[in-house]
């Protein structure tokens, strides 16, 4: 599974890259990423776990990265959980087709 994001648009610190980097390598279910013209490339072994879905929604919304590239990473095992209107990212990543597109 891979999902592309934006580069985060700024760094406040000469260690926050760093600390950046190290949270994606923290992920359970983080492979490898790679930057692209794009953004950055972030690969998963397998389908996302709630764990680490959680993990990254936080670390993107840290970073002011937008969320809604994310959906892309929905399957049926965390869709119920990731989906439910009350979370505090619902808005961001699902917008108009929150239900259920």
């Amino acid at each position: 599974m891979m999902v592309i994001i934006d580069q985060p648009r700024r760094y406040y610190c000469p260690d926050d890259e760093d600390h950046f980097i190290k949270w994606l390598y923290g992920l359970p279910a983080f492979q490898d990423v790679r930057g692209t013209p794009a953004g950055l490339e972030i690969s998963f072994s397998g389908p996302i776990d709630r764990d680490s879905m959680y993990r990254l929604i936080g670390l993107l919304k840290r970073y002011s990265i937008n969320l809604a590239p994310l959906k892309a990473l929905s399957h049926p095992a965390i869709e119920g959980w990731l989906k439910d209107k009350a979370t505090y990212w619902h808005a961001e990543m699902f917008g108009d087709d929150a239900a259920g597109k």
